[in-house]
């Protein structure tokens, strides 16, 4: 690829509470990135870190790239996200966590895809990390065809948001990020899916994506509700010609009709939804007795888990048949 002749990109990094060696590891990863005409925004949004901040205008005054925005009070990922975004000036908006690692190509093969396809959006498959960066996991491998993407979007949220590579003119035309309790990636994808956007995801791991005890992923209960939020908006939309009832009131009301706000039934939520994972381990390796007996504990410490288990159940079924449709697709049309 001719640099000069590519899209500009702005690489845009909200950063909180992540230690000074994880968010140097991140900066590191982008300046040595293969592709190099970007713009790098990073928005601090903890007023009260003085030694993250003092990093990153180090890293700022030795790399003319790098733009630093800091919030005077803590806006959240939404609004951080929304600011960094105003202030960049990039045609794609290239999304990065400040405690995640790129590859060094992962900018060039995501402008590459963008330009063969012209997706508005391309997301990407992960390398799962530890606190000290030590490979977890795999990210499973999504095919490329939208077709696929768009319809495992509408039940589940596939696509890990710090791999995202999107085109700021679709992004301003949906409004950019809306603030939500959880879930605000999710939200944004299903608005591009609603929107007609093409999506596509570059089959193989670009980031190293590090998953850190304490963080809002392990609160299941808000990712959960998050979900079905965002679906039942997406179903508002294709219903209404493109509207939909969000409201931060309205969200708030569907966490509160959920019982998220009862910190006991919360509590008992999130770990039966974590026998429930490990239950589902056991069924998917054969072990039907120690898997139903970890469902029927599931149930036993929260009684909602019997219906997370059937959704699961569906979603897993639905799932199977879209792939299915898709291997067959590219079977007759050679697509890999």
């Amino acid at each position: 690829m001719t640099q000069d002749r590519g899209p500009s990109v702005s690489v845009v990094m909200p950063a909180y509470n992540e230690t000074v060696p994880m968010i140097s590891e991140a900066i590191d990863s982008i300046l040595g990135q293969t592709y190099t005409d970007f713009e790098f925004v990073i928005v601090l949004d903890n007023a009260e870190n003085p030694e993250m901040e003092s990093v990153v205008r180090g890293y700022a005054d030795a790399d003319s790239r790098i733009k630093v925005l800091k919030n005077e009070k803590n806006l959240g990922i939404s609004e951080s996200l929304n600011r960094g975004i105003a202030a960049s000036s990039g045609d794609y908006i290239a999304r990065m966590d400040a405690d995640d690692v790129a590859f060094p190509d992962r900018i060039e093969k995501q402008l590459k895809y963008v330009m063969e396809t012209g997706a508005s959006l391309v997301a990407s498959d992960v390398v799962t990390i530890d606190g000290q960066g030590a490979p977890i996991d795999m990210g499973k491998v999504l095919r490329r065809g939208s077709y696929e993407l768009g319809d495992v979007l509408r039940h589940t949220n596939a696509v890990t948001h710090p791999t995202v590579m999107m085109s700021r003119d679709a992004l301003n035309g949906l409004g950019g990020y809306r603030r939500m309790i959880a879930s605000e990636d999710y939200d944004l994808w299903l608005r591009f899916l609603s929107g007609g956007h093409p999506m596509r995801v570059v089959s193989e791991p670009l980031l190293y994506y590090r998953h850190r005890e304490g963080s809002l992923t392990k609160n299941h209960m808000c990712s959960y509700i998050g979900g079905k939020y965002c679906r039942r908006l997406f179903r508002e939309r294709l219903e209404r010609g493109g509207q939909d009832s969000f409201s931060e009131t309205d969200s708030e009301a569907f966490y509160r009709k959920m019982r998220y706000f009862d910190l006991r039934y919360r509590e008992r939520f999130n770990r039966g939804y974590e026998i429930l994972d490990e239950s589902m381990i056991l069924f998917k390796h054969g072990k039907i007795a120690a898997g139903t007996a970890g469902l029927l504990g599931a149930v036993a410490k929260s009684g909602a888990m019997g219906r997370v288990f059937l959704e699961r159940l569906a979603m897993a079924i639905a799932k199977r048949q879209i792939f299915k449709k898709s291997r067959l697709r590219d079977g007759l049309f050679g697509e890999g």
